[in-house]
């Protein structure tokens, strides 16, 4: 497969545009939990544990990036395959709460999709959120972007047959991620797969057609066919180890 024409110095400046906007998140949580308390021993301690984050979240953007050369490699993957691939990957990189695959479909393809999916699923629909944050069946759209596959799976059902472009936050990094072939994080949003008022972040990158050629903008897009996502509980990384 042909990869688009990025300098290292890009890409390393796409990565660290990234690792700032996490940044700015995890230090936004950690204010929140704190109750505004903004005394100097709080700031050296939020410093201190951001930093150590930090250093986690690089090394789970790596783990990404290694999720996403599986299907740049392989094209197909089964769900199997990215259930053994990505085993390893969540148990040496605890700050990742899930890993995903998101499937870009159009509505003439949905009813065969979510048909497939409830033979082995029996239950299985493509939901979204009412204002009320309850999952239901996602409305009829032109497109979706489905969780198709999640690892693990317990704990994140929740998630699973999600339509994330229901959420702008990550409809916009998408974008972002699809025109640069780089990873791109959210905003803090509320997570599908917990209870509660629970908020976390996404990284995202695109996953193109297999022998795509991506010269620009515009072949990246034509060749999208979903996404590889590393999801984080802001909660779970602040109080983590």
């Amino acid at each position: 497969m042909q990869r688009s024409h990025f300098s290292p110095s890009m890409a390393a400046l796409l990565t660290l545009i990234v690792g700032l906007m996490i940044s700015v998140i995890l230090f936004t949580s950690m204010r929140r939990l704190a109750h505004d308390n903004v005394d100097t021993e709080f700031h050296q301690h939020a410093k201190v544990r951001v930093a150590a984050i930090q250093d986690g979240i690089n090394s789970s953007i790596d783990v990404l990036r290694d999720v996403n050369q599986l299907f740049v490699a392989f094209g197909d993957v089964s769900r199997e395959q990215f259930k053994e691939f990505s085993a390893p990957l969540l148990e040496r990189n605890p700050y990742i709460q899930a890993l995903n695959y998101h499937r870009i479909l159009s509505d003439d393809e949905r009813d065969a999709y979510e048909a497939q999916m409830r033979e082995r699923y029996p239950n299985f629909v493509i939901t979204e959120r009412d204002k009320q944050s309850k999952l239901l069946v996602a409305a009829r759209r032109p497109m979706y972007r489905v969780v198709d596959y999640i690892e693990p799976m317990a704990g994140n059902e929740g998630a699973f047959g999600f339509d994330a472009d229901h959420y702008s936050f990550q409809t916009e990094a998408m974008q972002r991620s699809v025109d640069t072939g780089q990873p791109s994080a959210t905003g803090l949003l509320p997570l599908v797969q917990e209870v509660g008022k629970q908020s976390g972040f996404i990284v995202l990158m695109p996953v193109y057609r297999q022998g795509a050629v991506l010269t620009d903008v515009a072949s990246r897009r034509a060749a999208l066919i979903g996404d590889t996502a590393a999801v984080f509980a802001c909660n779970d990384l602040i109080k983590s180890p």
